[in-house]
């Protein structure tokens, strides 16, 4: 709730009915989507609420440490989780002994986390962490003993299962969190709200994941995906860095509070992101892998996915950036309108970071986690100079503007590297029919951007709607968008 962290969430979906061990794509994707949307729904009031409780400072503080939580879940996973799906001639041994070295492994960095609470107190300057931290060491015990199971669940496709655990335990976790906050317990509600997630998913995984753990771990099923697993773990990792980085030096340079508002616009901006294309990442890789010697039949139906997202994304881009004070006025209150212009501006790259975000399911699948990893060092090189220069210019302003235009380039590279190096078909023939999508995209902001600010509430709310629903008549009506989204959605 206070964190800008997004993973690595990135994904494909094609049109097809692909029938799986007797689950269709279609039929995954319902589940994952009713389970996905359900919890959004619930965690947007539960935000809404909360954020009229605490304060900026606050969720500023835990953000802080957020961090940190999910940089050592990506080291409690190593990539072994995409290798237990991508591989499919591993045992149940095998996976029991993957199994036990993660539980050995979470117990250390659980440790380590607590001792990692005095450097964080030192560069923050707060002795608040040195009790946090200990806290949330727990949150990452668990996720680490969450990490195979969840990859067992996606890999037997036990997507209904897992749609009821992520609902169940974002309502458990957030109703604690609102019962502690509105106590007075502050930024300690945040952290246990977040340890209880992680607890409530661990007991589910208890009772649905029959996984034995061997005091004696055997190491040689790590060996057997390590040459995918390394890629993918390396690319999550400098991945991570660059989406970190901005929250990590708007928290040392600028006040709790600037952090607090840059992460609210932030994560409200990724909602879209890791909820459309994201929505169906645990559904994707673990059927596509199926496929990943059939690289012409996985290029045809990623063309047509993204048509769909170019189209999604620009419509909820516009609507974000016209509508930007109301939504968050609306979600979180008065005491956040230094939130708004930021979300603004980051949403004028939902359209890119929508495609960016489903490339990685193309190299697990396919196998090439190398390419990626390449694709991954050249993009992250881009976002590092270009955050730097954000925080150097000095506001949160000036990191959303160039965050934004970072996460453009990184689309035309990324994609650019993916059809040369993967498909081997011309990026430019990929890019062309899209080439009115963006024009009218520039034209739309244009526009708003340019339109006056009533004092009025009623009647700036009401000329910005007259725009925007003139926009997607023009744009999906008369563009014939509407239709290639009703095409897709019928074929088989």
């Amino acid at each position: 709730i206070a964190s800008c962290l997004v993973g690595s969430e990135m994904c494909i979906r094609d049109s097809y009915y692909i029938m799986l061990n007797n689950l269709s794509v279609k039929k995954a994707i319902l589940y994952t989507m009713v389970g996905k949307y359900s919890t959004i729904i619930m965690q947007t009031v539960f935000s809404m609420i909360l954020s009229r409780v605490l304060t900026p400072t606050e969720f500023g503080t835990v953000a802080v440490v957020s961090i940190f939580i999910t940089f050592f879940s990506i080291l409690s996973d190593l990539g072994l989780g995409a290798g237990v799906i991508q591989n499919k001639k591993m045992t149940n041994e095998d996976v029991n002994n993957i199994f036990s070295v993660s539980v050995y492994l979470g117990i250390g960095l659980m440790l380590i986390f607590v001792v990692l609470s005095y450097p964080i107190a030192t560069i923050y300057n707060d002795k608040v962490y040195y009790k946090l931290c200990p806290i949330l060491a727990t949150s990452v015990l668990f996720n680490s003993f969450n990490m195979i199971p969840n990859a067992v669940m996606l890999k037997e496709k036990n997507f209904l299962s897992i749609a009821k655990r992520t609902f169940i335990s974002c309502i458990v976790s957030y109703a604690v969190s609102i019962g502690l906050a509105l106590q007075g317990w502050g930024v300690y509600a945040l952290c246990f709200s977040q340890v209880m997630s992680s607890l409530m998913i661990f007991l589910w995984n208890e009772g649905s994941v029959k996984l034995k753990f061997h005091f004696k771990a055997d190491i040689k099923p790590i060996k057997m995906i390590w040459g995918y697993s390394f890629y993918q773990f390396t690319s999550q990792t400098i991945n991570f860095f660059c989406r970190s980085l901005d929250s990590f030096l708007v928290g040392i340079l600028f006040s709790k509070a600037d952090l607090a508002y840059y992460n609210k616009s932030y994560s409200l901006m990724m909602l879209p992101i890791s909820n459309i294309p994201g929505v169906i990442n645990p559904v994707l890789h673990p059927i596509l892998s199926e496929y990943q010697d059939n690289r012409f039949e996985i290029y045809k139906r990623y063309q047509k996915m993204v048509r769909i997202l170019v189209i999604l994304g620009s419509l909820i881009s516009v609507l974000c950036f016209t509508f930007g004070d109301q939504i968050i006025y609306i979600m979180f209150g008065d005491q956040w309108d230094e939130a708004v212009l930021p979300f603004r501006i980051l949403s004028l790259s939902l359209i890119p970071q929508f495609l960016t975000n489903t490339i990685g399911t193309i190299y697990q699948s396919v196998g090439e986690t190398k390419k990626l990893f390449h694709s991954v060092i050249i993009t992250t090189t881009l976002i590092i100079l270009s955050i730097v220069m954000g925080a150097m210019m000095g506001s949160i302003v000036t990191v959303s503007i160039m965050v934004s235009m970072a996460y453009v380039m990184s689309f035309l590279i990324t994609f650019y590297l993916l059809f040369q190096n993967v498909f081997g078909y011309s990026f430019e023939t990929f890019l062309k029919p899209m080439k009115s999508d963006f024009m009218i995209f520039v034209v739309v902001i244009a526009i708003v951007s340019l339109m006056p600010v009533f004092n009025d509430i009623w009647i700036d709310m009401s000329v910005k709607f007259a725009v925007y629903i003139t926009y997607c008549l023009l744009y999906l009506i008369l563009g014939k968008r509407y239709f290639q989204i009703i095409s897709m959605l019928k074929s088989k």
